[in-house]
């Protein structure tokens, strides 16, 4: 793959190196602090990365304080320790704390608290709902960083003292150890780098990133949906719900599931064997996503826009919701965390949130949400919609190893190892993605094991259930969305525009009223149906009868009058 800036850079390090190391000789300067020092600093460096590495580890081979693919090498914390002593003497503390104050909100909340922060200052959402997103333990370490920061300061102090040669010897450890950090990460074995390597050049990237995209906010996607008339704002009403009866509606947006490779569509791999065997289950074989961009997706599901290319003239059904008394919660991840756009989507199709959060509880694979806990615990009667928009692990370049999943074995033999040491055969591929949708399959069973505890108290479920797009799975070497040359395909005339779309409803949300019941009665005659994305935004009104005049009964599927997409554009 050739070489990166890095090893350019050790080279010119090595040529001033050498050049200071005549210049000292000739001066006839002591080159170094003594060994004592040395050891000092190293301790210190040695500190500072266990601090603020996540991936420091000082045992084991991989990842590893002298690993030259670490997330923070230890002579770049060196070299900067030394080069801000030499530079700036007393003075060093006005680099190093907001360095440090950066770097340990990172390790502490993850961006949790800064992203929502920094989105808030464009395009946005009311600084009330941004304030939402803020746990008491966010604020409380938002406001430690700094203390903390001066703290470490104060500590290497004391060991900057023993350098009883000055800022020369200072400005020499600096160039050495910024060679070693250099030589260490150019030349590393490893294929693959995290760029955290080159701290804290990485968090200077990371916010000048979020800061460019959140600067362009007004593209394709997010730019119309700040000008949409709310759908709430014409008269709405739902006949069969007069508050108190604790239905709990959950729309859960998946990312990456294709409906070929699930087994209720005939996939010979028992891909989804506990969704296979519910009775209840109404599942849209012939589902078909508007557009490869989640955003876009996004838009199409959630408003009455009927194609990427045909625009919403109102906003988000969810704002209908919240106007006939349910509750929103919203549960919103993005496996790439400088993927504002994304989020700022989610957050504009979805105001008024009583809560949202944007951790790993609804990621399948980790924690599922805990909806006693949330919503059932604090008020049972409550109507509550949850909203959520995970970017899974359903990719095929995320692993499901041959780890468990709550006493679950994954049943196909996924490859092993790091796609970065070496490439993945396609059936390798092939294992792994199935392992993601059997791994939904058994989240979703842990789901609806809790909603049975739920319906155990009288409370009626509705699961509703869409994948925004699928994956490409090898089509001319092209696995993923995000796969240079992804946008050379015809993404509408691939097997990876169709998706996953299924509802699960509990006998308690279809006995509570005729309503109901009749609309799932006309949900599963039209389940064969070729539809799409546009479909839903009426169907999620048709499914409790929610009365609007945006409601189009030839696209809501609870209706006798639905009719089915001619094509799939």
């Amino acid at each position: 793959e050739g070489v990166g800036w890095e090893f350019y850079t050790f080279i010119v390090l090595l040529i001033i190196l050498a050049g200071l190391t005549t210049i000292n000789k000739f001066l006839h300067r002591q080159l170094l602090p003594k060994p004592s020092t040395l050891w000092l600093l190293t301790l210190l460096g040695c500190a500072y990365s266990l601090c603020l590495n996540e991936h420091a580890s000082m045992l084991g081979s991989h990842g590893t304080l002298l690993d030259g693919n670490n997330g923070i090498n230890i002579f770049t914390i060196l070299a900067l320790i030394c080069f801000f002593a030499a530079s700036l003497g007393r003075w060093a503390w006005c680099a190093w704390l907001p360095i440090l104050s950066l770097s340990l909100l990172d390790r502490i909340l993850h961006y949790g608290s800064v992203k929502p922060i920094m989105i808030s200052e464009f395009l946005i959402t009311p600084f009330t709902e941004t304030l939402s997103n803020l746990t008491s333990w966010d604020i409380f370490a938002l406001c430690i960083t700094p203390p903390l920061a001066l703290i470490a300061i104060w500590l290497q102090r004391p060991v900057l003292k023993c350098v009883k040669g000055g800022r020369l010897q200072l400005l020499n450890l600096a160039i050495i150890y910024a060679t070693l950090a250099m030589g260490f990460s150019a030349l590393s074995l490893n294929a693959t780098k995290k760029e955290a390597a080159h701290w804290p050049v990485n968090e200077i990237l990371y916010f000048h990133r979020v800061f460019c995209e959140a600067k362009n906010m007004q593209t394709h996607a997010v730019e119309p949906l700040t000008h949409l008339p709310s759908p709430a704002a014409e008269p709405c009403s739902i006949a069969a719900l007069k508050g108190g009866e604790g239905v709990v509606v959950i729309v859960h947006i998946g990312h990456g599931i294709r409906a070929d490779h699930m087994s209720i569509n005939g996939y010979p791999r028992a891909t989804m064997p506990w969704l296979q065997q519910q009775k209840n289950l109404i599942n849209f074989p012939n589902c078909h996503s508007s557009s490869p961009d989640i955003n876009q997706a996004l838009v199409t599901i959630l408003t009455n826009a009927r194609s990427a290319a045909d625009p919403p003239t109102t906003g988000s059904v969810l704002d209908i919701f919240r106007k006939v008394g349910f509750k929103l919660y919203v549960r919103s991840r993005t496996a790439k965390v400088d993927n504002v756009t994304n989020q700022l989507t989610v957050r504009l199709l979805s105001k008024g949130a009583t809560a949202r959060d944007d951790d790993m509880r609804w990621n399948f694979g980790f924690h599922r949400f805990d909806i006693h806990s949330n919503v059932d615990h604090h008020h049972p009667e409550q109507n509550a919609l949850i909203f959520v928009c995970n970017e899974p692990h359903a990719d095929a370049k995320v692993m499901f190893y041959n780890k468990t999943y709550k006493g679950t074995q994954a049943p196909f033999t996924p490859w092993t190892g790091n796609m970065g040491i070496r490439p993945a055969h396609t059936q390798e591929m092939l294992n792994a993605y199935d392992n993601c949708i059997f791994n939904i399959d058994t989240c979703l069973r842990s789901i609806f094991d809790e909603a049975e505890e739920l319906s155990s108290k009288g409370r009626p479920i509705l699961y509703v259930f869409i994948g925004a797009y699928g994956e490409y799975l090898g089509q001319n070497g092209i696995w993923s969305m995000d796969d240079k040359g992804a946008e050379t395909l015809d993404y509408h005339a691939n097997p990876a525009s169709r998706v996953g779309m299924f509802v699960l409803a509990n006998p308690e949300f279809e006995s509570l009223h005729p309503d109901f019941e009749q609309a799932l009665k006309q949900l599963r005659k039209n389940a064969n149906l070729p539809i799409g994305h546009e479909h839903m935004f009426h169907t999620l009104l048709g499914l409790l009868n929610i009365q609007s005049p945006h409601r189009d009964p030839e696209l809501d599927l609870t209706s006798p009058r639905a009719k089915g997409r001619k094509n799939n554009l």
